[in-house]
């Protein structure tokens, strides 16, 4: 039941799912509306970009989706693999400290079911703040990460930090923990499946970033 979750920078990175962080420049009375708003469109586009596999437009399906393309949601990411975690952590430059949080909250077990009402909904929520929710293997890159997510009833508010620990890598160590990682067999091109991944590690292989410190 523990899971984990990568994050480059520990001071910047909180437990906020990206469509509640204040980068986001939405008023605070519009951001729901621009949420429902994003997931519509992306439900109406979605099928003309689906290539490799065929596209299941369910609200909750495309929530999974767009949220490991970019799209500001609701969602956060973890990973039942701890090197997964750790190469999140560690795959960018960054000034600061890496770390990894580690959920393990035994009174909220990650169990997939099939859910029937709106995941944007907040009152079809428990009185949680949070559920974990597990999802179908409809993404190439939901398998090679082992993913699964936290669904936020108010993303604008931080995962209070007694559901988790947080283990901090100090910034000098990133680029030797990403050597390691590739020991391993954990990198772009395995994690996230396609040209993209495989292009983008290809690239990093040929830099002084390649090189620890």
């Amino acid at each position: 039941r523990t899971v984990y979750r990568g994050v480059v920078n520990v001071n910047k990175h909180k437990l906020i799912p990206k469509i509640g962080r204040t980068h986001i420049k939405w008023s605070d009375d519009d951001w729901a509306t621009q949420e429902e708003e994003m997931l519509r469109m992306f439900q109406e586009r979605a099928p003309f970009y689906s290539t490799s596999i065929s596209f299941v437009g369910s609200k909750w399906e495309s929530l999974f989706f767009a949220q490991h393309y970019g799209l500001p949601t609701r969602l956060l990411d973890w990973t039942r693999n701890p090197l997964v975690a750790l190469f999140f952590a560690v795959a960018s430059e960054d000034k600061g400290d890496s770390a990894v949080y580690v959920l393990k909250d035994k009174k909220l077990p990650f169990v997939w079911r099939e859910c029937t009402f709106s995941p944007l909904d907040a009152k079809s929520f428990t009185d949680a703040d949070f559920e974990k929710v597990i999802p179908p293997s409809i993404s190439e890159r939901i398998v090679a990460q082992s993913g699964l997510f936290t669904i936020h009833k108010n993303p604008k508010i931080a995962m209070e930090a007694s559901h988790v620990d947080c283990l901090v890598i100090p910034g000098e160590l990133r680029r030797s923990f990403k050597k390691m990682l590739h020991q391993y067999g954990v990198h772009e091109a395995s994690i996230k499946p396609g040209f993209d991944g495989l292009c983008s590690h290809l690239f990093w292989l040929r830099t002084e970033q390649h090189a620890p410190c």
